[in-house]
């Protein structure tokens, strides 16, 4: 009886061991493929720029950190030069905001 216990309380551990790894590794996997999908692409950034009716000469994220979402431009709009910055949060624009250059 001992026997069959000491059995069965192992199995019940390996499948509790392996579902948790389960369960881990899909989590983690999850954020990843979330994290690669969240950002606004550049693509977004300048078709964006276009519909407001700047003429975009450069196009760049504001920081090399992982989570700054914000782009910055070189854009003219009515013959005038500005530095645009274009603010995001994880999957979207939110606005802009221009300075003289």
């Amino acid at each position: 009886m001992k026997t069959k216990i000491k059995i069965i309380a192992k199995a019940l551990f390996l499948v509790v061991l392996l579902s948790s790894s389960a369960i881990a590794l899909n989590v983690v996997g999850v954020k990843v493929v979330s994290e690669a999908h969240a950002s606004v692409s550049q693509e977004q950034v300048y078709q964006y720029l276009i519909s407001r009716g700047y003429l975009v000469v450069s196009l760049k994220k504001e920081s090399n950190e992982r989570y700054c979402n914000n782009w910055v431009a070189h854009t003219i709009k009515g013959g005038l030069h500005f530095t645009t910055t274009v603010y995001c949060n994880e999957n979207e624009i939110i606005g802009h905001g221009d300075v003289p250059f």
